[in-house]
């Protein structure tokens, strides 16, 4: 349903199958008015690939990328670009991280699962999305988990993630720069909760920690307290 939109397949709010969906609500004749991304940007990158996941036909005539040909809509650059122009135009449709989306206080919908569920985006279902995340698959943690199992999984969640030189072309910025993630690791958790993230689970911390032992010799020491 959400690749037909973006496709332009669905034009009006109330098309057949969006009424279908939404049983008792009566919906506006409007056009559906799409708003996307216009920079490159990891949350298109997440978008699309949740869409090729679950859409052939968008696999097959836009597929995934920080950047698209998109179908239809309007542009807007960044989280702010995209939020400002569905906060001021009605009927009209777009994506943002859900921190922002949070802190802006827009209105965000439910989309279905794996499962068939519609999961409401939030804590509990990003948890989900990512406790089905095979994290054994890779040694760099470069996992994309859209479309997860599980009853409860929100289906379009993303991980964030930093590339380095494995080869320090200045160590001492790659020094600060390791002593910034360790602090994140430390001390951080709590405030990525706090601002509608998720913390890291123990157990890919423990891969963290293996990993940072074998490439540069540092431990990782997680602290409890925030």
């Amino acid at each position: 349903m959400l690749a037909d939109i973006y496709l332009g397949k669905l034009a009006k709010w109330n098309d057949p199958k969006i009424a279908e969906l939404n049983p008792g609500i009566t919906l506006p004749a409007a056009p559906i008015i799409v708003a996307h991304r216009v920079d490159a940007s990891g949350t298109t990158f997440n978008l699309t690939n949740y869409l090729s996941q679950v859409s052939a036909e968008w696999r097959a005539k836009v597929g995934v990328g920080l950047s698209v040909p998109w179908p239809v809509g309007v542009g807007g650059r960044g989280n702010d670009g995209v939020a400002a122009f569905v906060k001021q135009t009605r009927n009209s449709i777009g994506y943002v991280d859900f921190a922002y989306a949070r802190r802006s206080q827009m209105a965000y919908a439910l989309v279905q699962n794996k499962t068939g569920r519609y999961a409401a985006p939030g804590t509990k279902a990003f948890e989900a999305a990512l406790a089905a995340a095979d994290w054994s698959s890779t040694k760099d943690f470069y996992v994309v988990v859209t479309d997860p199992d599980g009853e409860e999984a929100y289906p379009i969640a993303a991980t964030s993630f930093a590339l380095m030189y494995a080869t320090p072309r200045v160590p001492s910025r790659t020094s600060a720069a390791l002593d910034f993630f360790r602090w994140g690791l430390q001390r951080g958790q709590v405030q990525a909760t706090e601002l509608g993230y998720v913390s890291i689970h123990a157990d890919v911390v423990s891969r963290v920690d293996d990993y940072w032992r074998s490439r540069f010799g540092e431990t990782i020491v997680v602290s409890k307290q925030p």
